[in-house]
Formats: structure tokens, C-alpha cells, sequence
């Protein structure tokens, strides 16, 4: 069981929204290098100004060691969201591969597919993001990170659109019909070149650049930093 508080004031058509999710899931690792599985959650947001949000999820799982360099995990299935006496049915997934071709290289990708409630009144996300990264070690002590992403976010309002598949649940009509009010989109690159030292110290510097386009123009922008980190592990 978990609780998330999302706070928020963006103007009269913001929300704050208290949610509290059930799982619980069944798993068997059939042999060394290979498990399935279930999952279910069930949850309930409460929204404050708006109406109150209900939505239940079923999911397959699996894992599977490819072979001794290579590992896949993926998750799919589908979540319903009950909002205003309207239904609202989405795919859901997540998966990554994991890919390490020589001893001190590694590259990953990572998809995943989700549904949440959004900080606009009446309306959810169905946010898909995909990322990939390299991480290559170097004289012993030195380590390159290259992470990129790319993440698209509709926001489905219920105060319709054809491609999501929505019925009335209810005798009541819903208050309102089900649309897209708009879609978002975000592109980020980081580089990392870090080192140990002393065995308990890691130092490094970083780069970051990420653009983010809505579809309203008051909330594009793009952003970009240069950093130092520095830690001591005890």
C-alpha cells in the first residue's frame, strides 16, 4: 500500500490531489533465467477542488536473461479510470533491455507507458517516455554516462477523443465528454564524466540540456546546466 500528496497553485484550475494505491502481484521464476507474473493495483485520488478519481490496473509481467550479456524486463497491460460517471480504458506497459557488450561498456533502453492524474481539474496524463544511455569505464578509476529521453504527455480531459476508448458506466450521463485539451512533449540529453578516489570519494561534471514544448506557448521552455558533484561515502 502507498500514499502520494501532489500540492500545487497554478491559477483557479489547479488541484491538489491525496492518492492511495493497493498492489499486489504473483510472481515465479520458472528457471535462472526466465520469471512471469501478475500484478493488479487498485486506487482512489482525492481531489481537491474537482471530482474524486477511482481507476484499477492489471498487468503481465516477465523477466528474462537473454544470455550472459543481455537482460530483458517488461511489464503490459491495461488501466481503467473511473472520473465525472466516465470510463476511461488505456494501455499501460513498461520494459527495459540491458545490453553489456564488453566488460566495462553497458547501454540500456527504457519504454514505459502511464496514467495520472494531471494538476488541471478533470483532467489525467498518459505520459510514454522513452530513454536510452551508455556508460563506459575507463583507466580503472573514470567512468562517461550519456543518458537521452523523449516524452509525450496528452492531457485527457473529462470536462473525447476517438483513438481512447470510452462508454458511459452509469445511468447519469457524464457531466462532460472526454477530449484532448492538449499534448506535451520534452527532449533531454545529459553527459556524466565522473572518478573515484581515495576509495570512498567520487567527483564529476556534468552537462544537461532539455527542451520542453506544450501546447499552450506559456509553458514552453528549455533549460540548460553545468555542474560539479562531489561525495564521501562513510
Amino acid at each position: 500500500m502507498n500514499q502520494n500528496i501532489q500540492s500545487t497553485s497554478v491559477g483557479a484550475t489547479s488541484q491538489d490531489i491525496r492518492g492511495w494505491t493497493v498492489n499486489a502481484g504473483l510472481n515465479d521464476q520458472f528457471w535462472s533465467r526466465f520469471g512471469a507474473g501478475l500484478s493488479t493495483s487498485a486506487g482512489y485520488n482525492l481531489i481537491t477542488p474537482g471530482a474524486n478519481m477511482t481507476f484499477e490496473q492489471a498487468q503481465g509481467t516477465m523477466n528474462w536473461r537473454v544470455q550472459d550479456k543481455m537482460s530483458m524486463t517488461a511489464s503490459a497491460g491495461l488501466e481503467v479510470t473511473q472520473l465525472l460517471g466516465a470510463e476511461l480504458i488505456d494501455p499501460t506497459f513498461s520494459g527495459a533491455i540491458a545490453y553489456r557488450p564488453w566488460k566495462l561498456t553497458s547501454v540500456s533502453l527504457v519504454a514505459s507507458r502511464s496514467v495520472s492524474p494531471a494538476f488541471y481539474a478533470n483532467d489525467i496524463v498518459v505520459s510514454t517516455t522513452i530513454s536510452a544511455s551508455l556508460q563506459q569505464r575507463f583507466l580503472k578509476y573514470f567512468s562517461f554516462t550519456l543518458t537521452g529521453s523523449y516524452t509525450t504527455t496528452p492531457y485527457i480531459g473529462f470536462a473525447t477523443v476517438q483513438e481512447f476508448n470510452y462508454h458511459q458506466i452509469g445511468a447519469p450521463a457524464p457531466t462532460a465528454t472526454v477530449q484532448q485539451n492538449r499534448t506535451d512533449s520534452s527532449r533531454s540529453i545529459m553527459a556524466r564524466l565522473g572518478s573515484t578516489f581515495r576509495k570512498r570519494g567520487a567527483v564529476s561534471i556534468f552537462y544537461s540540456y532539455s527542451d520542453y514544448s506544450s501546447g499552450l506557448a506559456a509553458y514552453n521552455l528549455t533549460s540548460t546546466q553545468v555542474g560539479f558533484e562531489i561525495a564521501w561515502r562513510y
